[in-house]
């Protein structure tokens, strides 16, 4: 929790020339999936505060869900993980009518498209404190043009903002060497992560009998993840240890998918478990001898906070 208030408390820090009795700060994610981890507690927490809270996403029941548990307000953008000329300039048009009408005094936005589009967005609605959280770049794994067309997305959206707030030491210096973080605008929050993680959800109950052997990975099951290097190491430990297990927490996807080889090999493999994408994943670490997490473009991800939480290296 030390992490989430000293982030909260960085944002606190940049309101000092906001006169408004009660601030309005508007958080701008792609997915409706994110709020729940990236936001959970914070809302609450800002709203106890005094601050108005508004999240906006892409639209789905998620979003709703979110809403309501957290007792905050949300509003949908269309807004699509994948480039797309005419469906992004209909995400920025529509950021931007919201900005408009909403007047916050603070945009924070995660996330590669709700932060370009977002800061863009608050830019031209002359938002007075706008904030870009860094999670991770996706540019890492891309070549060719795509890897110039992301890095000049990232390039614009550390501009525009007012700082930048990077979710691990590695991922801020990272940033900086590649020139796309101007020295002095970027921060980590504590000593990183999104949001921290509620140890309490934990329960040592939970803890495995000895004798079993289980890898576990949780995120989308693409290339950046890099879920082919961890199906191939894998393959090869379980010839030393017979009777070692693969726990898949996530869904394939069409965004820089794995190839059609590997995703055969994964889909017949009866020793790779694979219940898709859930809702919380804290019930699973019990079952994980370890958690791997081989992306080629993570900050801190709250899924090695989640597993250190539950006493799984």
């Amino acid at each position: 929790m030390g992490s989430r208030l000293r982030r909260i408390a960085f944002a606190a820090d940049l309101l000092h020339d906001v006169s408004d009795a009660r601030p309005h700060i508007v958080f701008l994610l792609t997915s409706p999936l994110a709020p729940p981890r990236m936001l959970a507690g914070q809302c609450r927490f800002l709203m106890g505060k005094g601050f108005r809270v508004t999240v906006v996403t892409a639209p789905g029941p998620d979003l709703e869900a979110f809403g309501r548990e957290e007792g905050v307000e949300v509003a949908a953008v269309e807004m699509a993980r994948e480039p797309s000329l005419r469906a992004d300039l209909r995400s920025f048009v529509g950021l931007y009518k919201l900005l408009r009408r909403l007047r916050p005094d603070v945009v924070e936005a995660g996330t590669p498209k709700a932060g370009l589009l977002g800061m863009a967005a608050a830019w031209l609605a002359r938002v007075p404190v706008r904030v870009y959280t860094l999670h991770g770049l996706r540019l890492e794994t891309a070549r060719g043009p795509l890897r110039l067309a992301l890095a000049a997305a990232e390039r614009l959206s550390m501009r525009l903002a007012h700082r930048v707030l990077c979710v691990s030491p590695s991922l801020l210096e990272h940033a900086e060497e590649l020139r796309l973080l101007p020295s002095g605008k970027g921060t980590v929050a504590a000593s990183g992560s999104a949001n921290g993680v509620d140890s309490s959800r934990f329960d040592a109950a939970f803890r495995r009998p000895p004798g079993s052997r289980v890898i576990g990975f949780v995120g989308r099951l693409t290339r950046d993840k890099g879920v082919e290097e961890l199906y191939t190491a894998f393959c090869l430990l379980r010839e030393t240890f017979p009777g070692l297990k693969l726990l898949l927490l996530g869904d394939f996807e069409a965004g820089d998918p794995v190839g059609p080889k590997v995703r055969r090999a994964i889909e017949c493999d009866t020793d790779v478990a694979r219940p898709g994408f859930v809702d919380d994943p804290a019930p699973f670490y019990a079952d994980l001898d370890i958690l791997a997490l081989p992306s080629y473009r993570e900050g801190l991800p709250g899924v090695a906070l989640e597993a250190a939480a539950a006493g799984r290296p």
